[in-house]
């Protein structure tokens, strides 16, 4: 029927593709692998959602009130201008 692709010959290219693809994960694939089977799959990544999503619900606990740099902000965020908008005049007569 004839050779199949992935049918590789000892000490060949292929055979070194091959065991790169089959490798370990690296340290920092490591640290995504969360069911520690070896690949990053879905499941994996769903741990990793979740994680997230409760590191953020105990941040939006912790800061209930806005923070002072928050508070001294206008509603486009930036910060407000040192121009009085409402002065006292005092009249010398």
């Amino acid at each position: 029927m004839g050779k199949r692709y992935l049918d590789i010959k000892p000490g060949s290219v292929e055979e070194a593709i091959a065991k790169s693809i089959n490798a370990e994960l690296s340290p920092k694939q490591k640290k995504l692998d969360k069911n520690n089977n070896g690949k990053i799959d879905a499941q994996d990544l769903a741990k990793l959602r979740a994680k997230k999503e409760q590191k953020k619900n105990k941040q939006d606990v912790s800061t209930a009130e806005p923070e002072e740099s928050e508070k001294s902000k206008t509603d486009t965020g930036k910060k407000p201008s040192k121009i009085d908008t409402d002065p006292e005049i005092i009249y010398n007569k």
